[in-house]
């Protein structure tokens, strides 16, 4: 799946690769378990290339997901809405 692609590509330190599996992920298929994944990704990856909208963008989308379904801990979560008041 794009999903598990993305995953290997990130693994391998193939930002570039990761980032076009996930934004296919975020763009076609918002059910995918790996949705999360991919939008947190591309957040911190915007944020790395100070490209602070769209950071801000999918930071907020990831934030909107219904609880927990991001699979992120509570210091995470706080973490990107602190970003969000950041970079917005």
């Amino acid at each position: 799946t794009v999903g598990i692609a993305g995953a290997s590509a990130l693994a391998l330190d193939k930002k570039d690769q990761a980032i076009s599996y996930f934004s296919t992920i975020i763009q076609k298929d918002p059910e995918s378990e790996y949705f999360g994944t991919a939008l947190f990704v591309r957040a911190s990856e915007a944020e790395r290339k100070r490209d602070f909208a769209a950071a801000s963008q999918d930071y907020t989308k990831l934030l909107s997901m219904p609880n927990n379904s991001h699979h992120l801990d509570a210091a995470k979560v706080a973490e990107m809405k602190r970003k969000v008041l950041l970079l917005a």
